[in-house]
């Protein structure tokens, strides 16, 4: 869902439908939204601006936990549906509906994050991860490298670590299987991928895809099983892991335990220079 700047009459009738969605499914957002001073809202629209929503994510969420005794969503969509509709067809409330879409998003993208980790924790802790982006990302400033094969893979780890780096948009448009899947959970359901998204808490992530699959066509099956190959590790990448001897494996295990970031990078390059050309070329 985008919004649209037609030129057709009635265009907020329009903007309000095309954004139905997000308005029921979100609607104690919504209502923190509306509550919030011009301070709070514009510090939103710089997250906006800035295409932090993972960020813009977390403030909302912090809002509607202090606010969340004063919150029956029911209650207040009954009682206060019009003069909400008169606002979300203001300037105002166009603004409130792309930090809704904002939100989705992030809230799309913590799945896909999820996902990720947790296809590629058990291969790549977030660290060694963080240490090889880092390491690919300095020799390509400075020496304009050809990724070859690692392209997909380093692409794949750029949108995982954008959140958190806050520097981008959070991509979550590029898997639409994963937001198709976010889309037809509940809000409660959503609720607690999100957080267990955010704690890493990657085995109820699973179940709850798993129970979301079920309800759907098997077709959906087949693209997120083929969206996990296309962000699965290169080949010379898991040589490098399976390689490692017991010695070198109780090293890495004590570089990630006290955060030597630099030691790990330092790790991954020296073995990543010392495959050979070919080998790197596979993909």
């Amino acid at each position: 869902m985008f919004l649209r700047s037609d030129s057709r009459g009635n265009n907020s009738q329009d903007l309000l439908d095309d954004h139905e969605y997000l308005v029921d499914e979100y609607f104690p957002v919504l209502l923190v939204l509306c509550n919030s001073t011009d301070k709070e809202t514009e510090s939103l629209e710089k997250y906006l601006e800035q295409r932090t929503y993972a960020e813009l994510k977390r403030v909302i969420d912090l809002r509607t936990q202090e606010l969340d005794h004063d919150i029956d969503s029911k209650l207040l969509k009954r009682t206060n549906l019009t003069e909400i509709g008169s606002i979300l067809k203001s300037e105002l409330g166009h603004k409130y509906l792309q930090i809704l879409e904002a939100y989705h998003n992030a809230s799309v993208y913590a799945i896909i994050r999820g996902l990720w980790n947790s296809q590629l924790y058990s291969i790549l802790p977030p660290i060694d991860q963080f240490a090889i982006l880092d390491y690919f990302e300095e020799k390509l400033n400075r020496h304009n490298a050809h990724r070859s094969m690692w392209q997909r893979f380093l692409d794949a780890l750029q949108k995982v670590f954008s959140s958190k780096r806050e520097s981008s948009n959070c991509g979550a448009e590029g898997s639409q299987c994963v937001r198709r899947l976010a889309e037809g959970m509940s809000s409660e359901e959503r609720a607690r991928v999100d957080q267990a998204a955010d704690n890493d808490d990657l085995q109820t992530l699973e179940n709850a895809i798993d129970l979301q699959l079920a309800k759907h066509p098997d077709n959906l099956k087949v693209e997120l099983k083929a969206w996990k190959v296309e962000n699965y590790p290169p080949v010379a990448l898991l040589n490098i892991v399976n390689d490692a001897t017991e010695e070198e494996k109780i090293a890495l295990q004590r570089l990630r335990k006290h955060g030597l970031l630099s030691s790990l990078k330092t790790y991954y390059r020296a073995m990543i220079e010392m495959k050979d050309i070919d080998e790197q070329k596979v993909s």
